[in-house]
């Protein structure tokens, strides 16, 4: 969504159209199993509009979200086996 606002995009109604495909998203993947989310926001022309189907993928990825909670989670970890120990 950021992207798409950077690229003129009204934050309010891209927010709306994106609850929308993750709903039938949602729908799908309960009848399929499958996620169809990429498929779906790649073939939206509101979306594609906005961004690059190219991008898409990047975009989505939870692992370019997560920042510095692995390495927290490690340390949260090593602490507690100290306690522990």
């Amino acid at each position: 969504m950021m992207e798409a606002v950077k690229n003129g995009a009204n934050r309010q109604e891209l927010h709306e159209r994106i609850r929308q495909i993750s709903m039938l998203a949602w729908d799908q993947m309960d009848k399929q199993g499958s996620n169809p989310l990429e498929n779906l926001l790649k073939n939206d022309k509101i979306i594609t509009r906005f961004v690059e189907k190219k991008a898409i993928p990047r975009l989505i990825d939870p692992t370019a979200h997560i920042g510095l909670a692995h390495q927290n989670c490690l340390i949260f970890l090593r602490e507690l086996e100290k306690e522990i120990s």
